[in-house]
């Protein structure tokens, strides 16, 4: 929604996305690759500027079918013991699943490790094991009944998202257009 908006406002305006990981993401604006990045994860670089933007939460989900969404809420061990279908490390959601399962003492067993959301959900949806993504991707397999969310309250899933930049990029009229329907002044 976010880019049809600025399209419907600067319809001239050319924009190019990329989907990686907020490792990767830090790594290609201080090489300044790309322009501004929306990470999910913390930065670490003193040269960029992390812009808080929105709250957002993960949700731990399976196929209907799973003994865990059949049983009602699932318990800390039995998510422990499930097998799991992941981001990689240094994604933000792999970051904030981690430090969540390490509050439990114990991280659980991950069996596959997929770099792209969908392929997160149809593993999941196959029957490769439990999922954990933002609830924003989610709401339409959730709708569907292809997928269904697991109460896990005594998991902190939340998350600050960011908006990022180089302190010493050029901020152009695109990008503080960009900043500005993000809510964002750079300038502050």
């Amino acid at each position: 929604p976010l880019l049809a908006e600025l399209r419907r406002r600067h319809p001239d305006a050319q924009v190019s996305l990329v989907i990686r990981n907020t490792a990767a993401i830090e790594a290609d604006l201080l090489a300044f690759r790309i322009d501004i990045g929306f990470v999910e994860g913390p930065t670490h670089s003193p040269r960029l500027r992390a812009l808080p933007w929105r709250q957002d939460r993960l949700c731990v989900f399976a196929a209907p079918d799973h003994p865990l969404a059949r049983s009602g809420d699932p318990t800390a061990d039995a998510l422990r013991q499930a097998p799991w279908v992941m981001r990689e490390p240094g994604s933000g959601p792999r970051q904030v699943f981690d430090r969540a399962f390490a509050s439990l003492a114990g991280l659980p067993r991950i069996v596959l490790e997929l770099s792209q959301p969908e392929a997160i959900r149809e593993a999941v949806r196959a029957g490769a094991g439990l999922g954990c993504l933002p609830e924003a991707t989610l709401a339409d397999a959730f709708a569907g009944g292809w997928l269904v969310p697991l109460q896990t309250p005594f998991l902190d899933l939340s998350r600050l998202l960011r908006v990022v930049v180089h302190r010493d990029k050029y901020l152009s009229g695109g990008l503080r257009a960009m900043l500005a329907l993000c809510g964002i002044e750079p300038d502050a």
